[in-house]
């Protein structure tokens, strides 16, 4: 070895361990990087997991005369259940709908339907839509259609809803001043139902009020904390309401 090449071996001996301790700190650094990923992944999941039991929990909680009792807390979570469960709404006789074909103003029509279940448009004649939802009645119109014209769009819209009346009616009852039964509006809650109604009167003991829901045919319980919804302003149960509701206020006890 000449004296050209030391320096060259004393700058390699000093900056390789410096060199691999900087290699093994950027892999340490990484791989707890991923670990924390990996753990906030984890962590979210289970999360999930736990809510989604707690809905499952909460909605089997039947009890053996068929009901199902809630505090205010899960009520909004029953709604929310509940809601989710709800059929697209079905024609039925007297309802009137109103048909536009997208291009051709000449066949839209408003038309109520017949005893029969059946409606007449121009070019297609006699159609049945009872028992059918507007989706499924605008494929179909779209079908015949498509005989006489290209790529036909037909839209159906509800102009008056008959037929199912009073499956979506409301009804208040008990220590109110009016007991009422009112058509369903989407986004009603109790606390707009029974304003509705007059409020309640004097006798109404309100915290002990009960809102009565069937899902699938089993009726169940919640109870409505309305006199803190009215004089405190707390919302926690004052659920949105469903078509075929009932929301009963009792009288307070002398």
């Amino acid at each position: 070895m000449n004296l050209f090449q030391l320096p060259l071996l004393v700058f390699l001996i000093a900056v390789l361990p410096l060199m691999s301790a900087c290699s093994t700190t950027a892999s340490s650094s990484d791989a707890r990087s991923l670990d924390a990923k990996v753990l906030s992944g984890l962590t979210a999941d289970a999360k999930a997991g736990k809510e989604s039991i707690k809905q499952d929990a909460m909605l089997a909680q039947v009890s053996s005369n068929g009901s199902l009792t809630v505090d205010s807390s899960t009520a909004q979570l029953l709604a929310k259940a509940a809601s989710s469960k709800r059929e697209m709404y079905r024609i039925g006789v007297d309802d009137k709908i109103q048909i536009t074909v997208r291009g051709n103003p000449d066949l839209d029509v408003t038309v109520p339907v017949r005893p029969d279940g059946k409606i007449s448009m121009p070019l297609v004649g006699d159609i049945l839509v009872g028992g059918r939802t507007p989706k499924e009645v605008s494929k179909i119109i779209s079908n015949y259609l498509s005989k006489y014209l290209r790529n036909p769009n037909a839209t159906v819209i509800m102009t008056q809803l008959r037929s199912h009346e009073y499956l979506r009616r409301v009804r208040i009852t008990g220590a109110v001043t009016s007991p009422s039964s009112m058509p369903y509006r989407g986004g009603m809650t109790v606390l707009d139902a029974v304003l509705a109604s007059g409020g309640v009167n004097e006798f109404a003991a309100p915290n002990r009020t009960k809102l009565y829901r069937k899902i699938d045919g089993v009726q169940h319980v919640s109870e409505i904390h309305l006199d803190d919804i009215l004089k405190k302003g707390e919302m926690a149960s004052n659920i949105a309401l469903a078509p075929g509701d009932i929301v009963t206020i009792p009288e307070r006890l002398f």
